[in-house]
This record gives C-alpha cells, structure tokens and sequence, in this order.
C-alpha cells in the first residue's frame, strides 16, 4: 500500500518539518508571502492552523483561480476545494512554466519551372503565372511567417 507524501509530513497529527523541508527543496516550490504571485496553473501547498490548534500541511495540487479572500484549487481526483487565505500559515508555489512550441521551419514546395518568380531573401520559394496569383500567395500567413520568421525551407521534390 502506498503511502501520500502529505501522510507522511503529517504524522502523527505533527509536521515532520524535516522531511517538509527537504520535499520543498526538492520539488522546486517558494515559500510566497504575497498571495497575489499565485496564478491559475500554479502548483500551491500550504501549511494551515486546524480546528483542533495543530498546524496541518495540505499536499495542494493546481491554483485553478485566485480571490481576494480565497484560492481555488484543483485537488488530484479533479475535485475543487477552496482555501480561505486568511487560514493560511505558510504558502509554497511553483509557477506553471509553459514550454515554447518547437518551432518547424515552414515548408514550400519546389517551385514551377515557369512564371513570375517570389523570393524571401536571395531563395526562390514560388513561381506564380500571374500578378493575381503572386499576390494572393504573397498575402498568404504562411508567406508572412516565413518572410517575418526566416525560418523557412523549399523542397528539391
């Protein structure tokens, strides 16, 4: 049977700060005094006085939304909880660090043998047989994104 790290800090109805410590060292969370830092996505545990005076470590999840006077939080089973910020000892988050998209570079085809040429730069990425067309494929995002971006690359096939 598994046991939950929030089990394991909390035992015996005391906070094993010892091994509190060395779960926040390692689990990349800060200690935040100014709740306002905390946004949607953001990772948050937090330590809280309960009813009975001892001070309970909760194994939070995701800040779904912050208020003035309370947090939102998604719990593992998907379930909401909200947290009055007001019963909070101690606060630690880790902000939700969103991964860039790898950018491809974007793809042209070979261009026709024949027609009015399009270059991005010194390379020939189109050939269009009339003004119309060049204009049409020149106001195209893919063209704009490639002209703005650089990164771009013409098939031999």
């Amino acid at each position: 049977m598994s046991v939950s790290i929030q089990s394991l800090i909390n035992h015996n109805n005391k906070i094993n700060y010892e091994m509190l410590n060395d779960y926040i060292a390692h689990s990349g969370l800060v200690e935040v005094n100014n709740f306002d830092l905390v946004r949607p996505g953001d990772a948050i545990k937090y330590i809280r006085t309960t009813e009975d005076g001892n001070d309970k470590f909760v194994n939070a999840w995701v800040c779904v939304q912050n208020n003035p006077d309370y947090f939102l939080y998604k719990w593992w089973n998907n379930t909401i909880w909200s947290l009055q910020k007001n019963e909070i000892v101690k606060l630690y988050y880790k902000p939700l660090v969103k991964k860039s998209k790898k950018e491809k570079p974007i793809e042209f085809k070979k261009p026709a043998d024949t027609g009015i040429e399009i270059y991005i730069g010194d390379t020939l990425v189109h050939r269009a047989r009339d003004n119309y067309s060049k204009n049409k494929f020149m106001s195209t995002d893919k063209y704009k994104r490639a002209v703005e971006s650089g990164k771009f690359v013409v098939r031999k096939k």
